[in-house]
């Protein structure tokens, strides 16, 4: 009887769960992205997303529809965006590739090409931008962070080796960084 009911516990717990996302209400308004999507991002009304190697940007519409506005092709896989608090400057990191500057013209809402480039040592798959630097989780590497004051030259600055696998971050200020990184 016992094992009948830890059979049952998790059928019925399974069940309730999944009758219970129907009453959430949630409406899918939309899908984009065809390639490995990893990163969106919202800022001032644009909704930036990475869609494989590509960087796009979205714009929502008065009907609730969204549309895309431009893409440009990165030299890897997005894994992370940051968009500036002005919109003007997109931080993405692509893995390998490390950390690439987008400029965003919001006249024309297109992107005017990579402006800066920084090759982290190791796989990039976070980043932050706060005050003049950019803050990236770079996988065995930890932290590192970059000088983004001149975004067309961005600089290294420092690393902190974390006990594992660094893969996201926050900045609190500019004395505290949470890195969450997976450990062997």
């Amino acid at each position: 009887m016992r094992r009948l009911l830890f059979l049952l516990f998790p059928l019925v717990l399974l069940t309730h769960l999944l009758m219970g996302q129907e009453s959430l209400k949630v409406t899918r308004l939309g899908q984009w992205g065809e390639g490995w999507c990893d990163a969106v991002f919202r800022r001032g009304g644009y909704t930036f997303t990475g869609n494989g190697g590509y960087l796009e940007v979205y714009e929502r519409r008065p009907s609730g529809s969204y549309v895309k506005l431009d893409e440009i092709l990165l030299p890897g896989s997005v894994r992370d965006i940051w968009v500036q608090s002005d919109v003007t400057h997109v931080y993405v990191v692509c893995g390998n590739e490390g950390l690439q500057i987008v400029y965003f013209d919001q006249a024309t809402e297109t992107f005017a090409g990579i402006i800066g480039v920084f090759d982290t040592p190791g796989f990039a798959t976070g980043v932050m931008q706060s005050g003049n630097y950019a803050y990236i989780a770079d996988g065995d590497n930890g932290l590192v962070i970059i000088d983004v004051r001149t975004q067309s030259n961005p600089e290294g600055k420092g690393t902190f080796l974390t006990s594992g696998f660094a893969r996201e971050l926050w900045v609190k200020d500019d004395s505290t960084v949470f890195v969450a990184a997976s450990s062997a």
